[in-house]
């Protein structure tokens, strides 16, 4: 790696480079498939429509940046599941679930980043994809409004 050096006197770095090896991408894994689990229970457990349909939204979102994730190299499929169960989860703050929902968000985009890092591989996609799931929350939150009944 020919960032030797600044990686070594970046903190954050030396903290990346310091977890165990497979840390990262676990984090990710789990993170996206216990957000996956939360989704779909937050969607069976509410009776507000829009509710539902979000929390499906993010489970389809969540669940196929699980399998886009194991095919590719690219770390913006999986930063994008953490992102979007990130915003989702903070959405859905006033539901237990969704509390849970935004820390397996957080979790999994850590781990993402760790993983990327520890890889060799530029921040660059899943800092991008983390804010491509923010405009995918807020696109689906207004699609929601205009076209769901409550």
């Amino acid at each position: 790696m020919s960032g030797g050096a600044s990686s070594a006197a970046n903190p954050l770095s030396r903290v990346a480079l310091a977890v165990p090896e497979g840390l990262g991408l676990g984090l990710s894994l789990a993170g996206r498939g216990t957000g996956v689990a939360l989704a779909l229970y937050i969607a069976v457990d509410q009776s507000y429509n829009r509710t539902e349909v979000l929390a499906i939204g993010v489970a389809v979102v969540a669940l196929a940046t699980l399998a886009a994730g194991l095919a590719t190299k690219s770390a913006w499929f999986p930063a994008l599941g953490g992102s979007a169960l990130f915003f989702v989860g903070a959405l859905l703050w006033s539901v237990d679930a969704g509390i849970a929902m935004l820390v397996t968000g957080t979790l999994a985009a850590i781990g993402t980043v760790l993983h990327t890092h520890r890889a060799g591989l530029p921040l660059d996609a899943p800092v991008s994809a983390f804010f491509v799931g923010f405009g995918l929350t807020s696109a689906g939150v207004v699609v929601l409004l205009l076209l769901v009944r409550g």
